[in-house]
């Protein structure tokens, strides 16, 4: 009987670590080329959000230049608005980008550039300075795979 039981939990477990090996996609590097850290100006990032959906918009990060359809532009709140730009360039990464108004009137912005089967990307963020950067991130720890 034990040994029936050993077989049977030696068998699932392989059919488990092959079902789970043939899930797995190869992940791609589309930012391999560029810089950990690119220099960004919240100038940009008003010209963006003043584009209608639909519209072509290119932002330049130093020599890295993200260019792409608004596919979305939403003023969710009086003090919050988000727009999502896609960019064929990239297998139509997707910049998702955010600003919002604070209590005391300045602008604070945040937003990712991320594509489904990379396993890079960048993540817009703010030095003690208060000045804004994209830094690159490893998606592939960020994102849980979805095996349906």
């Amino acid at each position: 009987m034990k040994t029936l039981r050993r077989a049977a939990l030696f068998i699932i477990i392989s059919l488990n670590a092959i079902w789970g090996n043939a899930q797995q996609t190869k992940q791609i590097h589309l930012f391999d080329e560029y810089a950990a850290q690119l220099t960004a100006t919240p100038g940009q990032f008003e010209k963006a959000f003043s584009q209608p959906t639909e519209s072509f918009i290119s932002l330049q990060f130093e020599k890295f230049s993200f260019s792409g359809r608004i596919i979305s532009n939403e003023k969710k709140y009086d003090n919050l608005q988000s727009i999502v730009i896609t960019s064929p360039r990239f297998n139509n990464a997707a910049f998702h980008l955010s600003r919002q108004i604070n209590k005391d009137n300045s602008i604070s912005y945040v937003g990712r550039i991320m594509q489904k089967d990379a396993a890079d990307g960048f993540e817009l963020k703010q030095n003690e300075k208060g000045k804004y950067y994209l830094s690159k991130i490893n998606t592939a720890k960020l994102l849980e795979p979805c095996h349906l």
